[in-house]
């Protein structure tokens, strides 16, 4: 699965394209980002590319983090939303 986002802000242009199929890409305005080395941070960008809008962040913790007691899934859920802001 290929997703391509551009968004349009006055005279610039953002793309962020995730390559899904095979060995996962993610190329940010063309050029690959290697930030995101953990799985499950990766699982997570693509969950929320793949699923626009809002989300209970129970939810996403207890998606990739099920086996955990909830404090800390919800405790590597703010973690990880913190890295892909790094990125």
């Amino acid at each position: 699965m290929g997703v391509d986002f551009t968004s349009f802000g006055g005279a610039a242009t953002v793309s962020l394209t995730l390559k899904t199929l095979g060995r996962l890409e993610i190329l940010w305005q063309g050029a690959p980002v290697h930030l995101l080395k953990m799985r499950k941070n990766q699982a997570l960008l693509i969950y929320l590319a793949a699923n626009p809008g809002l989300h209970d962040r129970s939810r996403l913790a207890g998606l990739l983090w099920g086996d955990l007691p909830e404090a800390h899934a919800r405790r590597n859920l703010r973690h990880a939303l913190w890295k892909l802001r790094q990125v």
